[in-house]
């Protein structure tokens, strides 16, 4: 199963949650994102994967994400001028997944490129992510989750 949060029907600066972030109740693996994660509509970015919300964090050099229910795979476009790294943890808390996507911005124009980071592993083992870049110099837009199905994968296998 894939969710994606593409943080729409938030206002400017206003707070991610289930109500305006693009998340629903029958959103299966329930992503909660903590203030003071926030919602932006305009600014010095262009090029957004969904119009016209994107998600941003104004103060910590981190912002978690937890999942209701672990999954197999984290994505999720950004567009950053520096470094973005997304951290995996299980329920212990144990980091089981690590990525780094260099800065991306372009001279002259600022957040206009967008790319993909993510982390998966075999099994929905991932309960947890963070995301670390510095604030206000980082933007993301369709969060994605998937809830991997060892049924599927078993007759994919067979079908090999």
């Amino acid at each position: 199963m894939i969710d994606v949060c593409t943080f729409e029907g938030g206002t400017q600066g206003g707070l991610i949650n289930p109500e305006n972030g693009g998340l629903t109740e029958g959103t299966a693996s329930r992503m909660r994102f903590p203030a003071p994660r926030r919602t932006l509509l305009g600014g010095p970015f262009a090029n957004k994967p969904s119009d016209p919300t994107v998600a941003f964090w104004t103060s910590e050099l981190s912002a978690d994400v937890s999942f209701d229910v672990p999954v197999g795979a984290v994505a999720f476009y950004y567009a950053a001028y520096w470094p973005v790294t997304l951290e995996a943890s299980d329920s212990s808390k144990n980091v089981i997944a690590t990525t780094v996507g260099a800065g991306n911005w372009v001279y002259g124009q600022g957040l206009v490129a967008w790319d993909v980071l993510s982390v998966e592993t075999e099994e929905n083992l991932i309960s947890s992510v963070r995301v670390t870049s510095y604030p206000n110099a980082t933007l993301l837009d369709n969060f994605t989750t998937v809830i991997k199905d060892p049924l599927v994968e078993v007759e994919m296998d067979l079908k090999l």
